[in-house]
């Protein structure tokens, strides 16, 4: 997966030929530690589904 932020919003778009499912309502997060070793709890965030003529990408919103 492909990720850029700015700011708090973070778009993913994955680097494989396999899209995000049409029907996708919700983005589980999991298993994240940032540089200071500090890890994040599970959580489900609202996916929107955004289509623009070369990829396909993501928005969660927080």
């Amino acid at each position: 997966m492909f990720v850029e932020q700015y700011g708090r919003v973070i778009i993913l778009t994955p680097y494989h030929d396999k899209a995000f499912p049409e029907d996708a309502k919700t983005l589980t997060v999991k298993g994240l530690e940032d540089f200071a070793g500090y890890k994040s709890v599970e959580s489900d965030y609202e996916l929107e589904l955004s289509t623009d003529n070369s990829t396909r990408s993501s928005r969660c919103s927080s």
